[in-house]
């Protein structure tokens, strides 16, 4: 796998404080953007134009008054386009006066902010935001991490800022820890996504969802609390390809764990000694990078050097990350997603908490592996947070449409499968938040598909 450094392409790139990154086609041309969360300075909005990335973002998104950490995306709204969701952190922990903001994408880079004037919105401290379908209607919550204020769990209602906190009603879902970073899939298998959140200085939680609104916080039970450790970068995935979903994350200056379902239903930690090794960990990023059918992980650090591993013999190996290394960033956020439209994943590293620097971008280069490209979308047309879409090779691989995950940070909202030297695509199923399913076997490789929801014409 050779790693080529594709920094050159940031025609804007300034001397920043760069946190969370989130990648997504925010104006429906097709092609996908990076949003770029920024302290002390102007957010970012980066577009390719003429092959080069350049900042393209309003000034009510630039928000060059507020202190932005986080971010995430969604179609909230219903009409096709991702709106932003961006945590704004001027304090270490406990409640702030400076408001979250919610901006409603119109369009044409037109965007709206409806969370400054709610009665409901966050005043903590956040980090981590992930978008959640908790309710399965294919209109995407929000969950909020806060550090050291209540966590918030906003319901949509249906409208342009019509949403609550849910978090209000009980279940544990508002309790006041150091939340750091969150992941929403169907955990479980069952149909209904469910939340689990990272801490620090104090256990995990795992929000098992009921299914009506109501939700059982299970870490302890189902061996995820870790409460000796301090979380940052987290994914939900399949990195073995045995059709069971694992959590895969990253503990500050700990143990990393990958915690596998065990044949009693609890999980256990496989992680072996290579990913167990303890660093100054920031975002995981869970892609396959070389398109070989099986997924590496990136492990972004801070002020040392970054680290890449791969799947041997059902164990994570570390191996030469190659330019990825770079040993003096000042690691914060990192999001991937096929920026250039070739097929093969680039990784959009983020830099600045202890120092300005510049952002990099990274890709592998095209080695005549194929691949496969899946979106699943709501009936307006917008990708369907929490989908799941599975390829039925010997060994499956499973994929998900992503809320929000890494560390302050959301990958890119298409299902990424590499083929190898394979150009026939087996049997692909998609299965949507609320219960939709779709199966399609004659799918062509090395193309991106984009799946109408079943009772919708939208394509």
């Amino acid at each position: 796998m050779e790693i080529v450094d594709k920094t050159h392409l940031l025609g804007s790139n300034p001397i920043d404080l760069s946190y969370g990154v989130t990648i997504q086609d925010f104006d429906g041309d097709g092609e996908l953007e990076v949003f770029v969360a920024t302290q002390g300075g102007a957010n970012h909005l980066y577009k390719r134009i003429d092959g080069v990335f350049i900042d393209v973002a309003p000034e009510e998104v630039r928000d060059e008054g507020c202190s932005a950490i986080g971010v995430c995306a969604a179609d909230m709204s219903g009409n096709g386009l991702p709106d932003v969701y961006v945590v704004n952190t001027g304090v270490f922990m406990g409640p702030i006066t400076e408001p979250d903001r919610l901006y409603v994408n119109h369009g044409g880079f037109r965007f709206e902010d409806v969370m400054e004037p709610h009665p409901d919105r966050n005043i903590g401290a956040g980090r981590s935001a992930v978008w959640t379908d908790p309710l399965g209607t294919l209109r995407p919550g929000l969950y909020v991490c806060n550090y050291g204020a209540p966590n918030r769990l906003f319901v949509n209602g249906g409208g342009v800022g019509s949403f609550r906190n849910m978090a209000a009603v009980g279940h544990g879902l508002g309790v006041i820890l150091g939340g750091r970073a969150a992941v929403s899939q169907d955990l479980f298998g069952k149909g209904s996504m469910d939340v689990f959140v990272l801490n620090e200085n104090g256990p995990n939680l795992l929000y098992r969802n009921l299914g009506d609104g109501r939700f059982d916080e299970v870490a302890a039970e189902f061996g995820l609390d870790d409460p000796r450790e301090h979380g940052r970068g987290l994914q939900a995935c399949d990195l073995d390809r045995d059709g069971q979903m694992e959590l895969l994350w990253a503990n500050w200056e700990g143990p990393n764990r990958w915690m596998r379902r065990g044949s009693g239903g609890a999980f256990e930690d496989v992680a072996g000694d290579d990913w167990a090794r303890q660093a100054k960990a920031r975002t995981v990023v869970v892609a396959d990078i070389d398109n070989d059918g099986w997924e590496e992980v990136f492990l972004n650090t801070m002020e040392e050097p970054n680290r890449l591993f791969r799947i041997v013999e059902d164990r994570l190996v570390e191996i030469d990350p190659g330019p990825l290394l770079l040993p003096d960033g000042a690691g914060t956020g990192a999001s991937c997603g096929d920026l250039d439209g070739d097929g093969f994943l680039e990784i959009y590293i983020s830099h600045g908490e202890s120092m300005p620097q510049r952002n990099r971008l990274l890709g592998c280069s095209r080695n005549g592996h194929h691949w496969l490209r899946v979106l699943p979308l709501t009936p307006a047309g917008a990708p369907a947070i929490g989908a799941r879409v599975r390829v039925l090779a010997d060994r499956p691989m499973t994929r998900f449409v992503d809320g929000g995950s890494g560390y302050l940070c959301q990958m890119e909202p298409w299902a990424h499968f590499g083929l190898g030297l394979e150009q026939t695509v087996p049997p692909v199923e998609v299965w949507w938040p609320d219960g939709s399913f779709a199966r399609f076997d004659t799918l062509e490789a090395d193309v991106a598909h984009r799946i109408a929801h079943p009772t919708s014409a939208v394509v």
